[in-house]
């Protein structure tokens, strides 16, 4: 028997050749582990399309540089290696027969930093910078022209009780079917035990054009709009813009339409338009009714 089969990407998967500049992002996120006396260990994962590095694009960043800001001052700028790279499988839905084209890449950079000043009154910020984004994604303006900017806080409140933040449990399935439910636990780990609030939220803009060999040859790709910001700019930082009916608590079609519980971190919906799609899942996590901090995936 031949099913026939629709499927919409959920993550972003790419079709088209782009210029050598390009990365292809899809996603990624920072977190961190308190060791203790201003010790902290950080986890970034960035996620990319395989099939940028057959379209000559480039690869992973290794090193990725890495800024740290208190408040808006440049603590330091540093190169951070590659720590391991892996590949994600796509779903095994009764419903799909993935395209021969889907290649998901998880990049994993880990690092350790000390705080001479800790706990401090002042929020440090941990920022990563990269274009750029697909350019089949569906529901931005712009996605070719844009990358992302992968950041966490470390408040006041945070560092006084040496604070671990929540980490994901899975990542998102890079696939999703049309006119089929979707049901994915996009819920955290909380090592504390804090209470954790989710919600659909902005994914981020960094870094932009500036020195790509095909826009602007002769600018300056470390700037704050080139494709690889060194080091890192400080916020505020930018959020992409939604294209409607899309919107950052509703980045996707659907009927029922796709959203997130706001306490168990569930995703559900029923997908309805077939395309590439991008959101922001943002989770704060509280003590005691005091919000330590939020982490953010892109994906």
């Amino acid at each position: 028997m031949v099913r026939t089969l629709r499927y919409g990407i959920l993550i972003l998967v790419t079709i088209i050749a782009s210029p050598g500049y390009a990365w292809h992002i899809i996603g990624g996120e920072i977190t961190y582990t308190c060791e203790g006396n201003g010790r902290y260990h950080f986890i970034m994962k960035i996620y990319r399309d395989c099939r940028a590095q057959a379209n000559q694009a480039a690869p992973l960043d290794d090193p990725a540089p890495i800024g740290i800001y208190r408040g808006g001052a440049l603590i330091t700028s540093m190169p951070v290696r590659l720590s391991n790279v892996r590949f994600i499988d796509p779903p095994d839905f009764p419903c799909l027969i993935p395209p021969d084209n889907l290649c998901v890449e998880e990049g994993t950079y880990e690092w350790d930093w000390q705080f001479e000043d800790w706990p401090s009154n002042s929020t440090y910020r941990v920022i990563y910078q990269r274009c750029c984004r697909n350019n089949t994604i569906v529901n931005i303006a712009a996605p070719e022209d844009i990358g992302a900017t992968y950041a966490i806080d470390i408040t006041p409140q945070s560092q006084a009780v040496c604070n671990n933040s929540p980490t994901f449990r899975l990542f998102p399935p890079t696939v999703v079917c049309v006119d089929n439910d979707v049901d994915f636990d996009h819920s955290a780990i909380d090592a504390e035990g804090d209470s954790l609030v989710y919600s659909f939220c902005s994914p981020l803009k960094g870094g932009g054009l500036r020195g790509t060999p095909r826009f602007d040859p002769t600018g300056n790709p470390t700037a704050c709009d080139g494709f690889r910001p060194n080091p890192p700019c400080p916020p505020p930082f930018q959020q992409v813009a939604f294209i409607g009916p899309y919107s950052r608590i509703q980045p996707m079609a659907g009927d029922p339409v796709v959203s997130i519980n706001s306490r168990s971190g569930r995703i559900n919906g029923k997908p309805k338009i077939i395309g590439q799609f991008v959101m922001g899942v943002c989770v704060k996590e509280y003590r005691d009714s005091i919000l330590l901090g939020e982490i953010r995936r892109d994906f």
